[in-house]
C-alpha cells in the first residue's frame, strides 16, 4: 500500500511536469504499476485486521462498504476536480490529488503490520507456477479474463474519449466532473 501511494504521487507529478505525450505515457506506466501494487492490498490488510479481532466473517460486508465508500470518494473528487480545473487551471485537480495522496501516505504510515504464524509457507515461485497451471487448464477463467480486460479498457478509455465530445458540444470544463461523477454513481450499489 505504501509503495503504491508513493508511485501514485510520482505518476501524478509526472503527468503535470511537462506537456508531452511521452511524459503522459510515462505517468500512465507509473500509475499502472501503482494500481497493480494496490490491487487487493487494502482488502488483504482489512481482512487481516478483522482476523486479528476474530471478525473475519464480516469481511465481505465490510469490504463491500469500503468499496462503496471509495467510489463515493471518487465521485466527490470528480465533482470538486471539475470546479478546481475551471477556477485554477487543469493542473489544479492533479495538485489536489498529490496533497490527498500525501495525507493518505501519512495515514498508512500509522498502520501496524498484521503478523500471523503460518506453519506451512510456500515459495513464491511455486505459488506462481500453481496459479499458471490452474489458469492454463481453465477455459472459462481465460474467457473471463479477456472479458474483464476488455470491459476495463473500454471504461478507462471512455473517460478520455468523451471529454472532447463535451468540449465540442460546449459544456464548460467545470461540469466535466459532474459528468464523470455520473459514470461513477452507477457503480455504487
Amino acid at each position: 500500500i505504501l509503495i503504491s501511494i508513493i508511485l501514485t504521487i510520482a505518476a501524478v507529478a509526472t503527468y503535470i511536469s511537462y506537456p508531452s505525450f511521452w511524459i503522459l505515457a510515462l505517468g500512465e506506466f507509473i500509475w499502472a504499476i501503482a494500481a497493480a501494487l494496490f490491487s487487493g492490498a487494502g482488502e488483504a490488510y482489512l481482512y487481516d485486521l478483522l482476523k486479528k479481532y476474530g471478525k473475519e466473517e464480516k469481511s465481505k460486508e465490510i469490504t463491500g462498504k469500503n468499496s462503496s465508500a471509495a467510489l463515493a470518494g471518487m465521485l466527490t473528487a470528480a465533482v470538486i476536480g471539475g470546479f478546481l480545473a475551471k477556477a485554477y487551471g487543469l493542473t489544479a485537480p492533479f495538485i489536489a490529488m498529490i496533497v490527498m495522496q500525501f495525507i493518505a501516505l501519512l495515514v498508512v504510515l500509522t498502520f501496524e503490520e498484521q503478523k500471523f504464524r503460518q506453519n506451512k509457507r510456500k515459495d513464491s515461485i511455486q505459488i506462481l507456477r500453481e496459479a499458471l497451471v490452474f489458469y492454463k487448464n481453465h477455459k472459462i477463467l481465460k474467457l473471463l479474463t479477456i472479458e474483464s480486460i476488455g470491459l476495463y479498457a473500454l471504461g478507462y478509455y471512455m473517460i478520455w474519449l468523451y471529454q472532447p465530445l463535451l468540449i465540442k458540444n460546449g459544456l464548460d470544463i467545470a461540469f466535466f466532473g459532474i459528468v464523470h461523477a455520473g459514470t461513477i454513481a452507477v457503480q455504487i450499489g
